[in-house]
């Protein structure tokens, strides 16, 4: 059975146990979480907030878009 990551450079060197999945298991999913809600949150900016932020409507409406899953490799690795 082979370990799905989330970025190619990243390669187990030993399965890991069980109990050492189920943890990672647990925060990949309690991170998606953050970040669904930093995504619902950046959606209830107003387009000056978001300016501020340098981002534009539609940008801000392709992250909101995303899927649960698709969590940037960088904040699985904190």
């Amino acid at each position: 059975m082979s370990s799905i990551t989330c970025c190619p450079t990243e390669v187990p060197s030993r399965p890991a146990a069980p109990t050492t999945r189920m943890r990672a298991l647990v925060r990949k999913i309690a991170m998606a979480l953050t970040v669904r809600a930093e995504r619902r949150a950046l959606m209830s900016l107003d387009q000056a907030a978001m300016k501020d932020m340098g981002l534009s409507g539609g940008q801000a409406h392709r992250e909101y878009g995303r899927s649960f899953w698709d969590v940037p490799c960088d904040r699985l690795r904190s």
